[in-house]
């Protein structure tokens, strides 16, 4: 089921600090240009110089890069489509707590299909449709992760909610299990709940067993939160969060309150 989907990737080891990515493409060779056309993205060669200077030079230039064989325990993978988070801007602004060397390609999920595996690698195959973590490089034509963060998918789900699916759900799998202990019977209370993250972190809650309560600034928002699942809603702009979840839970608060919006309402 659907659940089972979002969670069983979750279930294997998501330390990616070995991982080694490159920009390839699914056959043997591409032109960077007609590439990055097709995919939406851009790669570049990392072998060559990244000094300041050369950086501009570097990004106007069509290359090609020869397509590396996967080494043991890795997989090939021919990107179909790449999510896009926060976490990129900061990457490419120099922000995050990676700092891959110029010139590089960013990206932190794809989905693709795989098109070939290296030596010991059993749980894909050539021809496999699938979603993988990387710890950049997925707005490219292709791209080689481990297989320990490779995850086959199901047919009845598309590429593009393949590819939306690592960051978003790992963060609210990750944080309402490994760091709150979410129970079954809990109330969790969702903060900025129509967004990603947060329309996550609603179903993640519902399929735990826990009742939810989502707030958002409006009711067009809340109306998402509710199709997602929340159990009940406040419109931080309408009400007070305090009473109201006083009022939903009959004076006992939350038991979890997953907060990705800090600042006032955190307070």
């Amino acid at each position: 089921n659907n659940a089972d989907v979002k969670f069983r990737f979750m279930e294997a080891d998501l330390e990616r600090q070995d991982m080694r990515q490159v920009m390839m493409a699914p056959a043997h060779r591409f032109e960077m240009a007609g590439a990055a056309a097709q995919n939406g993205a851009r790669a570049f060669d990392q072998h060559q110089p990244a000094d300041t200077a050369e950086k501009h030079h570097i990004a106007k230039r069509n290359q090609q890069i020869d397509l590396p064989e996967p080494g043991p325990g890795e997989v090939a993978v021919a990107v179909h489509t790449a999510g896009v988070n926060f976490a990129d801007t900061l990457m490419i602004a120099g922000s995050y707590q990676e700092k891959p060397p110029f010139p590089f390609s960013p990206g932190f999920e794809a989905a693709g299909i795989v098109t070939h595996v290296g030596p010991g690698v059993t749980r894909v195959g050539p021809g496999d449709r699938v979603l993988t973590l990387v710890d950049w490089g997925a707005y490219a034509a292709g791209l080689i992760a481990r297989e320990t963060d490779v995850f086959p998918i199901p047919e009845a789900m598309d590429f593009i909610t393949a590819a939306g699916l690592p960051i978003t759900y790992g963060t609210a799998h990750g944080a309402l299990t490994w760091r709150a202990g979410l129970q079954a019977g809990e109330v969790l209370l969702v903060h900025g709940a129509a967004g990603g993250v947060g329309l996550a972190a609603v179903e993640v809650g519902k399929a735990l067993g826990a009742t939810v309560i989502a707030t958002a600034r409006s009711a067009e928002r809340l109306a998402i939160t509710t199709e997602r699942g929340a159990d009940h809603t406040i419109d931080t702009l309408d009400e007070d969060i305090r009473e109201r979840v006083l009022e939903i839970t009959d004076g006992r608060g939350a038991d979890v309150i997953f907060d990705p919006v800090g600042g006032n309402i955190f307070d």
